[in-house]
């Protein structure tokens, strides 16, 4: 399914695989394309086909990050229950669980998580490639994906900390201001904040794929994403949340198992702990298993709109042919379905 549906896609300049230079080209400029997005239907079969077929590829990967999941919430299980020699709550085990999970994100952002990417778009295209030789696609990458992830990073904190930042300004001189301004204060610039992450993280949703799968520059990458999402902002953003609420209510079902779980510990003296860990170990599984189809949902969405190269020739000189494509006149980025 998931061949034939990625044979379908096409895009308007071919590209040709993986770039050496960290920085990568960034003069071509890449235009929305005019066919609409995949329906629904067809789109959540397409990502749950890709992402069911990238799951033995990524069963090593998978394992890891179960137990990864596993070992993380298991330390946070006990840690929150700890106490200090004086009966509080032992911050101490909180922290350091934390700068474990924070000196372990890097590591598998590059080897674990973005590998998906090259998987997923190879299966897409009915290839077939191993886990590792997806690591190394990243690899090969891995610059300028960095790059882009700071840039990103950069785009989504830097205005929201500047503008808690005049807040504080506003506020400091002031120590007696009532509590109910400072709220008010406070709500006000909440929500514009979290709209301004909302939208710029949606609109930077195709900006990896774009440096990984099609060798764009930082800076290109961002612009690439910014430019597809602008053209389909309501289609992108439709088919995003009924996979969201089809993929909830999936976990929702696969959850249950572990309300029984709660229910029989509370039940059973001196076992509770036991019940825990096989909690644990279950909701780390769930979570292990959902994320190739959290890759699938993007993967599929940004190869409908910039398929890989060899398979945009045929639809460029189908739309030129149509008269949907005028040479030298890229056409209008926005375009809502």
């Amino acid at each position: 399914m998931a061949g034939c549906f990625g044979a379908s896609f096409y895009r308007a300049k071919g590209r040709t695989g993986v770039q050496s230079g960290a920085m990568a080209s960034d003069e071509t400029v890449v235009y929305v394309s005019r066919r609409p997005l995949p329906r629904v239907g067809p789109y959540l079969r397409a990502l749950f086909d890709l992402g069911l077929k990238s799951i033995p590829a990524a069963l090593p990967a998978l394992v890891f990050l179960w137990f990864y999941h596993f070992g993380t919430a298991l330390y946070l299980e006990l840690a929150g229950g700890a106490t200090s020699p004086l009966g509080f709550r032992d911050h101490q085990a909180l922290m350091i669980q934390m700068f474990m999970k924070v000196s372990a994100y890097l590591p598998l952002l590059v080897l674990v998580y973005t590998p998906f990417l090259p998987l997923q778009d190879a299966l897409l295209r009915g290839e077939r490639i191993s886990f590792v030789d997806a690591i190394r696609h990243v690899l090969e990458r891995l610059l300028p994906f960095i790059l882009s992830a700071l840039l990103q990073m950069a785009i989504l904190l830097v205005p929201v900390m500047l503008v808690f930042g005049i807040l504080l300004a506003v506020v400091t001189p002031f120590p007696a201001l009532p509590r109910e301004v400072v709220a008010l204060l406070a709500m006000a610039t909440v929500g514009p904040a979290l709209a301004w992450l909302f939208l710029s993280g949606l609109f930077l949703i195709f900006a990896v794929p774009a440096v990984v799968l099609d060798g764009h520059g930082p800076v290109q990458g961002i612009a690439v994403s910014a430019r597809l999402v602008a053209g389909h902002f309501w289609g992108v953003s439709w088919r995003l949340f009924v996979f969201f609420l089809v993929l909830f209510l999936v976990v929702m079902c696969a959850s249950i198992p572990v309300f029984i779980f709660g229910v029989i510990g509370a039940a059973v003296a001196h076992a509770d702990f036991a019940f825990r860990v096989v909690t644990l170990l279950w909701t780390s599984l769930v979570t292990a298993l959902t994320f190739p189809f959290w890759v699938g949902a993007l993967v599929v969405l940004y190869r409908s709109l910039m398929p890989a190269s060899g398979e945009a020739a045929v639809a460029d000189e189908a739309d030129a042919m149509a008269g949907k494509l005028v040479p030298g006149q890229p056409p209008t980025p926005f375009i809502f379905e």
